[in-house]
């Protein structure tokens, strides 16, 4: 299905000037790029990083599902977008964090921050707020998927103990004793592969989504 999805992209079109359809392709890219990356990584035998890889691929596909449903969903996620810059953006007025050393010498770093912060506000005075993801899946009626699928990839993006202990432990047959493996294949239990087979299912059918996207919208953007 990759391969197909990838080669009709080359057929894809749409108007560049438009955030509603430029955000749709941007997603859709990205999942795109994440799921054949979890492919090379399976096809290589390093499983590690699929679950992490899938993680992101299904917020994609969330955000993509809400945005083509919804085109006033956008300015949630520009709200997203603004957050993300003003606290960058703080931080480095602050001039404590030597990461950000470039961004605090800036002379117009507090314009940058008075505008983002003004354009925020804006927006959620309109009620367009950051979203969660729990908000996420709900709008998308993707709740079950939040509460199994994503839990189980979310372990793995976080290292909790659950996600260690499916990686590296190896627990002998007569369960007596166990190792401690590394690059081990193991990673893709049943509850991994689960998660694999249902982020992959969730990702729209590739036909479908470009024939979405060809269609030009009535009416002009906000931004």
């Amino acid at each position: 299905m990759h391969k197909v999805a990838l080669h009709l992209t080359r057929s894809l079109r749409f108007d560049k000037k438009h955030p509603w359809h430029l955000n749709l392709v941007l997603l859709y890219g990205t999942m795109l790029e994440l799921m054949g990356s979890a492919c090379i990584l399976i096809r290589e035998g390093v499983a590690i990083g699929v679950p992490i890889l899938l993680r992101s691929a299904v917020e994609a596909n969330i955000d993509f599902t809400n945005l083509s449903a919804d085109r006033q969903y956008g300015y949630h996620m520009q709200a997203a977008y603004l957050r993300e810059w003003i606290n960058i953006l703080r931080e480095a007025k602050s001039g404590q964090n030597p990461f950000l050393k470039d961004v605090a010498q800036r002379p117009d770093l507090g314009d940058l921050l008075a505008q983002d912060e003004k354009e925020l506000a804006r927006l959620k005075e309109e009620g367009f707020t950051p979203l969660q993801q729990k908000e996420k899946f709900k709008r998308a009626n993707l709740g079950p998927v939040y509460r199994s699928v994503y839990n189980f990839l979310c372990c793995h993006s976080h290292n909790n103990i659950r996600a260690l202990l499916a990686r590296h432990v190896n627990i002998a047959t007569d369960k007596a004793d166990f190792q401690v493996d590394l690059y081990a294949q193991s990673i893709l239990t049943d509850s991994s592969r689960m998660s694999i087979a249902s982020a992959a299912s969730s990702c729209p059918q590739p036909r479908r989504s470009i024939k979405f996207l060809k269609v030009t919208p009535e009416g002009k953007s906000r931004r």
